[in-house]
Order: structure tokens, then sequence, then C-alpha cells
């Protein structure tokens, strides 16, 4: 794994997006030679055609490589097969749509319907060739690291159930005992504390990274020469936390302490990247408000028939946002009008209160179209945390240990937090949202909020998690 940007990415995933990109540059170009018989020449003329033809090869490949990102054909864990290629279709359909848009955006740049096909045919081939080849090579130990992990405690416990858990991303192939009183793991591979033991299974297992697992490091002696020994040899030494939390995509609260907050990286919400984020939440929000301006004459007249014009078709909550601060978020209302006159509740599976256009918009995530408003008045973020309500806050900051975490970063449309987990109902729900809550807020980019971004275009049109 490569950290970018406080984000940690796969090697593997990333070298393999840079020969797909400089495939589909090989496709455009390819389409221009099978379609254009000057198209070649093109290169031998001007200095400016040439720029000209690579600046075309260059938005094809990123119109086609968005996309593909977008739907979650960069994530760990894809198995070739029938879902990779309809992903891969699906990417290629919209890609036409962004092609479409830029060359109409520079048409001094435009080569004609005839490349684009013969681009996007040679596009589809070529990745297909690739990633077969890709999954015949780097196989699923490739991507596990050889994890040796010192303690036999509740925090090496939790790696032991992670490990075991489909999709894990790691193989643990000693644990070493460091408390004679603590063995809670139930393993054969336990070694008793030694400094020969910690080299002897470095270099015989090639062991990728020491992970220190202790609940309780007092009165406990650190093998230290051995572990000076195993770092100049590069092996990673790194403690369960931070090695979760790189593994997991999320930070685990029950296990979490302020004082691993303070002296772990990140948290750089700079004044810089506020800037950042808020120029790039206006330019979005301005986008979408204007795309999606059709549907807010669509929706209302559908939600007026459907309630003989008895509801307001707009709805409106007070939510919490950064530094506690109360604002009024908006949406088109799903559910009846009188679906919390026996007070606030969580939203539920199969909610019976959900109006049937209610059940449509929902799906689509269209009832969310308004707070684009929120989000170009500066409530809102495009990325954040998902704004709580305040009648539910003061139970959950008792119950959840750091809740008020999320309030030091805006709120967001979408977030980390609703790509990784299901549609929350309950306390239990809101500990495992918050705990992707933490990683965002520690982890904040803007090349994390882009990475959020086109992994929610999946989510919308695949429908996940909507209910």
């Amino acid at each position: 794994m490569l950290r970018i940007f406080g984000h940690y990415i796969s090697k593997y995933y990333l070298v393999l997006s840079v020969l797909e990109f400089f495939i589909l540059c090989a496709a455009f170009l390819m389409g221009g030679y099978l379609r254009l018989e000057n198209f070649i020449p093109l290169f031998q003329t001007t200095i400016m055609n040439a720029l000209g033809v690579l600046l075309s090869c260059y938005l094809f490949a990123l119109s086609v490589s968005v996309p593909m990102a977008s739907l979650g054909l960069y994530q760990r864990g894809l198995i070739f097969g029938v879902g990779i290629l309809l992903r891969l279709f699906l990417s290629l359909i919209i890609s036409v749509i962004i092609i479409s848009l830029l060359f109409y955006a520079f048409p001094s740049l435009y080569f004609g319907r005839g490349i684009i096909a013969f681009s996007l045919a040679f596009s589809f081939v070529g990745i297909l060739m690739i990633r077969a080849g890709f999954y015949s090579v780097i196989s699923k130990d490739m991507l596990n690291n050889q994890i040796l992990v010192l303690g036999t405690g509740r925090c090496a416990l939790n790696l032991q159930e992670l490990e075991q858990q489909k999709g894990g991303f790691f193989k643990i192939n000693k644990f070493i005992q460091m408390n004679a009183n603590e063995v809670l793991i139930k393993d054969v591979n336990i070694l008793p504390l030694s400094e020969d033991n910690i080299r002897t299974v470095v270099r015989e297992n090639h062991i990728d990274e020491i992970v220190i697992a202790l609940n309780e490091k007092r009165n406990i002696k650190m093998p230290m020469d051995a572990l000076l020994d195993c770092r100049l040899q590069g092996v990673q030494i790194i403690d369960a936390l931070t090695f979760l939390e790189k593994e997991t995509a999320r930070i685990l609260v029950d296990q979490v302490t302020p004082t691993w907050f303070v002296f772990s990286a990140g948290f750089k919400n700079t004044f810089a990247l506020k800037k950042g984020k808020r120029l790039l939440d206006f330019i979005a929000s301005s986008i979408l408000l204007t795309v999606a301006s059709p549907f807010f004459i669509i929706v209302p007249i559908a939600l007026w028939i459907e309630s003989r014009g008895k509801a307001d078709t707009f709805y409106s909550q007070q939510r919490m946002g950064l530094d506690n601060q109360i604002f009024r978020i908006y949406k088109f209302r799903s559910m009846f009008a009188d679906a919390e006159k026996d007070g606030a509740q969580w939203a539920k599976k199969n909610d019976a209160r959900i109006t049937k256009v209610g059940k449509w918009i929902r799906k689509a995530r269209i009832d969310e179209l308004p707070q684009l408003w929120n989000v170009f008045k500066g409530d809102m973020s495009m990325v954040g945390p998902r704004p709580e309500r305040p009648e539910f806050i003061k139970d959950l900051e008792n119950e959840l240990p750091f809740y008020n975490v999320r309030h030091t970063v805006k709120p967001g449309l979408t977030g980390w937090a609703q790509l990784r987990y299901q549609y929350g109902t309950s306390v239990s729900d809101a500990k495992a949202k918050l705990e992707y809550d933490l990683y965002y807020v520690k982890n904040i980019s803007l090349f994390l909020d882009l990475v959020i971004m086109l992994e929610t275009v999946e989510v919308v049109l695949m429908g996940k998690g909507a209910h």
C-alpha cells in the first residue's frame, strides 16, 4: 500500500491504472491511424498539430479512466469476470458523454465519430487483455502482506478476526507472545518472546510488516535490537491502530486513545485546504444545480400530484454542522406529512412512512438534490460526514467516544462512511459509520474528496445503500 495525500492506495492497482491510461492513449492513436489517412502526417507538419493530437489523446484517455475509477475498477478484491465486463462497458458509455461534452467545448480537438468509435473498440479489447494478464500474474497472495504480530491479547485478537474476514489483504504468519498472562488468540503459530525468534521468522518467511499489538505497553520489555535489525532490512514496523486504519480505512473507536490522535499523522485541515474545498464545493454545486434543474420541476409536480396538493414538496430539518452550528437542510419530501407525529425517529429499511414517489427518488438519490443549495451557500461541503439531527447527537455523544470529532469539518452531501457502510438505523450503525468518518477527518485532503466523489458515481448508478 502507498500513502498518497494521507489516503492508502494499492501499489499494484496504481501501476495498473497507469498502464491502462497508456493503453487508452494507444487505442486513440490506433483509431486515428485506421480512420484518418493523414492522421500520422499531422505529427510531421507543425508542432501545434502534434500537440493538438496529443492533447486529444490525453483527453480521450482521461475521459475513459475517470468513469472506470468511479465505477470501482481499481478497488482491491475485484475478481476478473462478468462484473468487470459490465463495469467496463458502462464506463465506456459514460465516457462517450464526457468526450462529446469535451469536444463540444473544444471543437479544435475534435477528430470525428469514426475515430472515437474505433478508439473505444480498441480500448475495450486492450483493457480486457491487460486485465486478464494482471489477474493471472497478480495473485491474492501477492496482494497480501506477510505479517508478524507482537502480542496475543485483545488487540491481536482483533487482527486475527480481521484476517479471517472475507476480503482481507494480509496474512498473519506468526504471533509473538509478549505477556504470559494475556493469550486470547486461538492459533498454533504462537512463539515465545526472544530476539532470535523475531529475526528467524522475518528472515525465513519474508515478513513485510511487524505489527505491535499491545493493549498495555508498561512493564513489557520490547525487543529493540531485533526490531532495529528488521527495520534496517526494510521491514515496516507499525502499531496495531495505524495498521488497522491502513487495512480497513477506518479508525476503531473502541481501541483509539486521545494520545494516539495527538501523535499520529493527519488532521491537516489547513487554511489552504479549507479554501480549496470551498472553491471545489462552489464550482461543483453550481454545475450540478444547473444540470439537475429539470428535477426541480419534475419531482415537485410528481409529489404534488401524489399528495393531491396537501403536502409540501420540499422538506427541511435542523442538522448540526461545523463547530456544532445548527443549520437547516433541504430535501425533496419522500415521507408522508405526518411521518414524525410521534417525534424524531431513525429512518429504516422498507420504512412504511415513505411514499411511492419517495421510494423512487430515494433509490435514485434525487431526494438529496436540494442539499446542493446547502453546499452552494456554504453550510455543507460536497464531501464530509453526513450531518446528524440535534435530537440524536446528545445521545450519540454519550454512547460513542470521539463523536464530536465529526463536527471539526463541514458535513457533506456524500462521504467516506456513506460509501463504505450500509444505511444506518441504530446506534451500532452510527458507531460503524463514525469509524469511517474519523478516518476521513484524520486524512482529509482534496485528493480523498475527489476519490469519494468518483466512487459516489457508482453508488448512484448502482442504487447502493438507498432506503
